[in-house]
């Protein structure tokens, strides 16, 4: 992540810790985050950073001056994986896409063809998909 903010003279990235005493976990209801600096952990100063890991993150921005802004969020880490069956079109019968259940998921899909040149096909929850001309899958 590159969070270009102009006026800036320090950039740190920080880590929440919620096994540190007086941290827990966030509230579930409100999801505001814990701004006690004691339960956060500097990961880095720069101004860019990858972030590998899920968690609870927030930079804070240090300006000519010495005024700071904090700004909190989360990274989340997908491990959903699918399997796609593919019914090719054969003697002008429709083909079909069809996903099969996602692996390591407890949540609800929505699905989306993406045509070849970018156009978005509609929202669904229908894991089936007929179709009509030929499509290459990647």
């Amino acid at each position: 992540m590159q969070p270009n903010i102009t006026g800036t003279i320090k950039v740190e990235w920080q880590l929440y810790d919620e096994t540190k005493t007086g941290c827990g976990p966030y509230n579930p209801i409100t999801n505001c985050p814990v701004t006690a600096d004691s339960c956060w952990n500097k990961i880095v100063e720069s101004n860019e950073y990858t972030v590998l890991n899920e968690g609870k993150y927030r930079l804070i921005y240090t300006f000519l001056g010495g005024c700071t802004r904090t700004f909190y969020f989360n990274v989340y880490k997908n491990l959903t994986e699918t399997e796609v069956k593919v019914l090719p079109i054969v003697c002008g019968a429709l083909g079909s896409i069809t996903v099969i259940k996602p692996i390591n998921s407890t949540g609800r899909f929505q699905f989306q063809l993406v045509q070849p040149n970018g156009t978005l096909g509609v929202w669904t929850v229908n894991p089936v998909f007929q179709v009509l001309v030929p499509v290459i899958i990647r």
